[in-house]
């Protein structure tokens, strides 16, 4: 089990790229600042001719015209020697088509890149030079097949990139949409892609992940390839034409452009620590210190300037089930306060602590605690205890606690033993009833004297109608979570029951669950899953099935339930998936299923760090996957919706990523629990 870092390599710190996010438009107001350069505009072809050659160089000059860059345009090849290449910072293949160079040429062109000259493809350049292996790393990939042209819906990542941040999210338009060889990404860093639901793809279709503009350094040079341009309407369209000048002049190298933000070879995974048992949760401090916690009641810190861990404090905690030390969260203001927030199995009493200690040191001051809260809990039977800790906005403290009830005998469905003496066995008991913390995700305000508020706009304001700390409820397990520091919002991974198949009888099979809340809400456990896939109501004395649970007014009649019986409205799931591939979201793929939230992350133009993320990433959300061994990274849309998900690093190896926070580097922080799911763990 190990504390590790995964942070950027040789990245670049680019301070203007945020500027660079209107540089485009309108295009006459930037030109007493548009940098000169000098570009070789070739559109040679050895077969196929598009039409909108002529339209294109047009359109090219045009832009140079305006953007005070010479541009040289042939159809020569003989251009391509040592001496004639060097007087450019960028060669565009425009529309080239079929093998276009010769030998001498193709070494020429080489040595050109190597030196640090640019290339800048245009649709067609794909299509181009399939016998020289060397050209198809640059241009990233080769086309394979298009179907007819028609409209779709270009999906914009890179919003600072100089070829796509003045572009909409969103772009829909209409083109010859190319498939490739090979999928690019990793090898490159994508720009954008091409919604397949918004068009008929045809065969060779790449799926749900269907790259059409990328960038890369490459042999000492820089590369720009878009598959976009193929009609003469292109070459009049403002949003094409400022994509096509942005990548131009980011391939020249004339302005700031991070070609590798996401390319896979550009990070490396620190270790800081190999020599950890039952590792849970982590916390880094301003100073870069990082504080985790191991299951059997062990607070560590390890120290960056000496590279060395130390015990802090040992904790004594009850450890049965899934229970032990679970959770811990540093004070914002720890630099000023060294408060350490604990969520532990208290040793004695069957119940959680949310405990506050002060830090001397490295040491944690057991004698300091302050016991904020205390969540009664049952101890005859596993799981769910839950244990996920974070800051958000304001100071206020999220928690979240399972729902405390045994899922091994309900079949995989919703456990609703409301049989005598099997409350154990009834989530009902807990993660519905709004009298209990259990199966929740708590907001409160630590205060300085060791108490809490329930800060205004809970679920129950007050405590009308429900416990007053209760943020959401209607939760299983919602083991890790993390709230966006800009906007407030709550994520979390909702780890969800087990059956493999639709049951007419009890319901639906199981989905595990991202969940994003911009305010307070029921989310549905026990009696809904994924979008409000409802179960039945079952009778586990009978076993006869009653009605399907209504998402709009359930109801929790359950004897075990000691809060009112009427609920709010359940809440659908925001992403959902089962164990089987996932028609609306293919990319978080199959397997086992453990959720788990990762931070949001916002760029520091102004952070001096050599590890901290690329502005790509900037607003931009992670989520891991315990049993799947994967991060992704989610672009969201300015209302918080899901625009793009895409795999981050998938060469970097993961055994089982068990927390992940950011640090005050910039770099992601994380917990590897090791490959089996007991804590006796080699790895």
């Amino acid at each position: 089990m190990f504390v590790t870092r995964l942070t950027r390599r040789f990245f670049h710190r680019f301070t203007g790229l945020l500027i660079l996010a209107c540089a485009l438009a309108p295009v006459k107001a930037q030109q007493s600042v548009d940098p000169p350069f000098r570009a070789l505009v070739f559109s040679k072809t050895a077969g196929f001719r598009h039409d909108s050659i002529p339209a294109a160089l047009a359109a090219v000059k045009r832009l140079a015209a305006d953007h005070n860059f010479t541009l040289v345009a042939t159809e020569d090849a003989a251009a391509f020697t040592d001496a004639n290449l060097v007087k450019y910072q960028v060669v565009v293949f425009l529309l080239t088509t079929g093998d276009v160079l010769n030998n001498d040429q193709q070494a020429a062109f080489e040595r050109y890149i190597h030196a640090g000259g640019g290339y800048a493809g245009v649709h067609a350049a794909a299509d181009t030079e399939y016998d020289w292996p060397w050209y198809g790393g640059l241009v990233g990939a080769w086309f394979q097949s298009h179907p007819a042209i028609q409209q779709a819906t270009v999906v914009v990542a890179d919003r600072v990139h100089p070829a796509t941040a003045a572009l909409p999210q969103k772009w829909t338009r209409t083109d010859e949409w190319y498939n490739f060889k090979i999928n690019p990404r990793g090898a490159v860093h994508v720009l954008a892609t091409v919604d397949e639901k918004t068009y008929s793809p045809g065969a060779g279709a790449m799926g749900f992940d269907h790259p059409v503009s990328w960038t890369h350094t490459y042999d000492g040079g820089r590369a720009f390839y878009t598959a976009l341009g193929h009609t003469i309407e292109s070459y009049s369209e403002p949003n094409f034409l400022a994509h096509l000048l942005g990548g131009i002049r980011a391939a020249a190298g004339v302005i700031p452009a991070n070609s590798d933000a996401s390319v896979n070879g550009r990070f490396e995974k620190v270790v800081l620590d190999d020599n950890t048992s039952n590792p849970m949760q982590l916390s880094v401090a301003p100073d870069g210190r990082v504080f985790f916690i191991e299951r059997g009641g062990a607070v560590k810190v390890f120290k960056p300037n000496e590279k060395k861990t130390l015990v802090a404090a040992t904790i004594p905690v009850f450890t049965g089930n899934e229970d032990g030390l679970l959770g811990i969260a540093l004070d914002p203001q720890f630099a000023s306060n060294s408060w350490a927030y604990v969520f532990y199995s208290a040793a004695g009493a069957s119940e959680q602590h949310l405990s506050r200690f002060t830090v001397t040191g490295d040491t944690l001051d057991k004698a300091s605690e302050k016991v904020l809260l205390r969540v009664p809990t049952q101890r005859d039977q596993c799981c769910h205890s839950g244990g996920g800790m974070t800051f958000g906005p304001g100071g206020d403290l999220f928690v979240s606690l399972g729902d405390n009830t045994n899922p091994f005998e309900s079949s995989g469905f919703a456990p609703l033993d409301e049989r005598s003496g099997r409350s154990a066995w009834d989530s009902q008991k807990s993660a519905s009833n709004p009298n209990d913390l259990r199966g929740k995700i708590l907001r409160v305000h630590p205060n300085p004297d060791g108490t809490y508020t329930s800060p205004d706009g809970n679920l129950f304001p007050g405590g009308a109608g429900g416990r007053p700390e209760i943020y959401i409820m209607g939760n299983r397990n919602p083991f890790r979570i993390s709230v966006d520091s800009a906007t407030g919002w709550l994520y979390w991974g909702e780890v969800g029951p087990d059956a493999n198949a639709d049951d007419p009888n009890r319901g639906p099979k199981g989905y595990d669950e991202f969940n994003q809340a911009k305010g307070p809400g029921n989310y549905g456990w026990p009696y809904f899953v994924g979008d409000n896939k409802p179960y039945r109501d079952y009778n586990f004395a009978t076993g006869q099935s009653g009605a399907a649970f209504n998402p709009a007014a359930p109801v929790n009649n359950s004897p075990n339930n000691t809060g009112v019986a009427p609920l709010p409205p359940a809440q659908p799931a925001w992403i959902w998936y089962p164990y089987d591939a996932s028609p609306e979201f293919p990319e978080l793929g199959t397997g086992g299923r453990t959720a788990m939230a990762g931070p949001v992350y916002h760029y520091n133009p102004n952070l001096v760090s050599d590890v901290k993320l690329p502005a790509y990433y900037d607003n931009t959300l992670f989520l891991y996957e315990w049993s799947r061994d994967w991060v992704k990274e989610v672009k969201l849309d300015d209302a918080g919706g899901v625009v793009k998900i895409n795999p981050f690093v998938p060469t970097i190896p993961l055994a089982r990523p068990m927390d992940m926070k950011l640090g005050p580097d910039g770099a992601l922080y994380l917990i590897e629990w090791g490959s089996e799911f007991s804590g006796a763990n080699s790895d």
